[in-house]
C-alpha cells in the first residue's frame, strides 16, 4: 500500500476462539493502520474560553512501513494448512487473493511492478475496494462468457474462473450455515 509517498503493509489475521458453548467464534484483525478522528477548535468570545471538539471526520494513519523481511517473517508465521492471500491496494483497486501472486513475486517485485501484473488481468480477482453489487459483477462476467463472437477466449475463461470462485466460496460457507442452523435448533 502507498500513501504519501510512502509504501506501508497492512496485515489481517482471523483468530479463533470459543464461547461459552464451546461453539467456534472467528474474530478477524487488520495491523498496520488506525482511524485518527479530526478535532477543531471552537473559541467562546463571551465566556473567553476555547473547546476542542470532534470534527467529523477522519484520517487513516498507517505505520509499518514496507520491508521485505518482515513480509518473509509474516508468511512464514502464517498458518501451514490455510491459504495466505496476497493483496496490493493501489488507489481504489485491490488485486491479489489467493493464488493471484506466488510468494517470490510478492516478495520480490515493487509495489508498481505488482500493480502492473494486477492490471494485466492475470485473474478474476481484481476488484474495487469500495463495494461492487455481487449482481453486477456477476452480470458483466456473464455477458463476457456468453460465448458471443465478441467474448475472446480470456474473457470465456474468466467467466470459467469466476464459477469455480463462486462455487468455492459457497463451499466454504456451508460449514458456517451448518453451524449457525444447529445453534438456533438448540
Amino acid at each position: 500500500m502507498k500513501s504519501s509517498g510512502q509504501e506501508y503493509i497492512l496485515y489481517s489475521e482471523t483468530l479463533y476462539g470459543q464461547d461459552h458453548e464451546n461453539n467456534t467464534i472467528p474474530f478477524f484483525h487488520t495491523y498496520g493502520q488506525y482511524m485518527k478522528p479530526a478535532f477543531k477548535t471552537v473559541y467562546n468570545y463571551e465566556l473567553k474560553q476555547a473547546n476542542t471538539i470532534r470534527s467529523g471526520g477522519v484520517e487513516t494513519i498507517y505505520f509499518i512501513p514496507l520491508d521485505k523481511n518482515l513480509i518473509e517473517e509474516l508468511y512464514s508465521a502464517g498458518p501451514d494448512d490455510k491459504d495466505i492471500e496476497l493483496l496490493v491496494n493501489v488507489g481504489s483497486k485491490q488485486y491479489g487473493g489467493r493464488g493471484f501472486f506466488t510468494y517470490d513475486e510478492f516478495r520480490d517485485s515493487t509495489l508498481e511492478e505488482l500493480a502492473r501484473i494486477g492490471r494485466e488481468g492475470k485473474g478474476m480477482f481484481t476488484t474495487l475496494t469500495s463495494n461492487v453489487p455481487v449482481g453486477t459483477m456477476t452480470a458483466e462476467l456473464r455477458a463476457l462468457g456468453t460465448g458471443s463472437s465478441k467474448a475472446s477466449a480470456e474473457q470465456q475463461q474468466l467467466w470459467k474462473d469466476f464459477q469455480e470462485f463462486q462455487k468455492f466460496k459457497q463451499s466454504q460457507q456451508q460449514p458456517n450455515n451448518k453451524q449457525q442452523q444447529q445453534q438456533t435448533t438448540k
